[in-house]
């Protein structure tokens, strides 16, 4: 309980994967690297000479990327912070809900 706020709510990151071990998060890792190993087999030195249709196709790619490694990292990122309060960090990260 929050004197000021009231109670606080958790995080539930089960709603982005189910474990820190978990196979979910496992076959993302590879995905993304897999992705980008591609992306960057396709695309590096290449962009300037592609057409707008190429480009399009490379920029989809791209945001679909980046979109599963900041799922990844919001992950990860807020299991360390839930698990592992960081001294001097903001006051509202110190004072989360553990759950």
């Amino acid at each position: 309980m929050n004197a000021v706020l009231g109670d606080l709510p958790t995080w539930n990151l089960s709603d982005l994967y189910s474990s820190p071990t978990g196979t979910d998060l496992d076959a993302d890792l590879r995905r993304a690297t897999q992705d980008a190993e591609a992306f960057a087999r396709d695309y590096e030195g290449k962009v300037a000479g592609v057409d707008g249709k190429t480009l399009g196709a490379a920029v989809a790619r791209f945001e679909a990327l980046s979109d599963l490694m900041g799922r990844i990292g919001s992950y990860a990122s807020s299991t360390m912070r839930r698990t592992r309060p960081i001294p001097g960090a903001a006051s509202s990260c110190r004072t989360c809900p553990r759950s």
